[in-house]
């Protein structure tokens, strides 16, 4: 992620003496402003990025660790844990599921067979709601007369009248909605936050800086602790 340190030596060299104490807590103030703008437009970027925005959950990820006077040292990052998906849209890699398969959607002519939450996403327990029904128009599982394979595992939906006829045909049809084949997918990068991140940061600290100095100077000895900005 974006990472910035600062060293004071070339600053204070270049500020009246009066000044010099407050160099330490002007840079601090300037780098945590800029870096809370780094957060927010990491926050937009993804509502850009991403198909129908983010979720209020995944922009929660972006987090920033703020500086203070006397470390001069701020980044961006995304913790992991039960948000590490977010680190995987980065930087790419295997997606493993939280049980034995992957749940997603059996694709029809190229597109989904059913019908998706704003984010591209199968409906949070749409599943198990299927399954729970007392209809029998879904299953999860590998149909009758379909080879042994996981490619065939999944939920199921039945069309039509159940069963078979006299001359032992089904009389309805079945669709997979729902596959359960995979154990693993690999997830290509989608979201260049490292980039975002730096073009951010460097089109606005060298505006910042002048503004966070003309603070320190106003706030004087008062400005004891860094302002954090969130």
């Amino acid at each position: 992620m974006l990472t910035v340190k600062v060293n004071t030596k070339n600053f204070q060299r270049n500020v009246v003496d009066s000044m010099k104490s407050q160099v330490p807590f002007a840079i601090s103030h300037a780098i945590n402003k800029t870096m809370s703008a780094v957060r927010k437009d990491q926050i937009k970027m993804m509502d850009q990025v991403f198909e129908g925005g983010a979720t209020r959950f995944t922009k929660g990820s972006a987090r920033v660790q703020y500086s203070n006077k006397r470390n001069l040292t701020s980044y961006l990052f995304y913790p992991g844990g039960d948000r590490a998906y977010v680190q995987t849209l980065i930087k790419g890699g295997k997606v493993l599921p939280k049980k034995r398969k992957l749940v997603e959607p059996a694709l029809t002519g190229g597109k989904a067979a059913i019908r998706l939450n704003k984010f591209g996403n199968i409906p949070k327990g749409f599943v198990r709601k299927q399954q729970e029904q007392k209809s029998d128009k879904f299953f999860v599982g590998i149909p009758k007369g379909r080879p042994k394979s996981d490619e065939y595992y999944g939920l199921w939906r039945r069309y039509g009248k159940g069963g078979v006829d006299k001359r032992g045909r089904a009389r309805g049809r079945i669709k997979l909605m729902v596959s359960m084949a995979k154990t693993e997918r690999y997830q290509k990068p989608i979201f260049e936050s490292s980039d975002y991140a730096y073009q951010e940061f460097m089109a606005r600290i060298y505006r910042q800086l002048p503004a966070s100095f003309r603070y320190a100077r106003r706030t004087g000895r008062k400005a004891t602790k860094n302002l954090r900005f969130r």
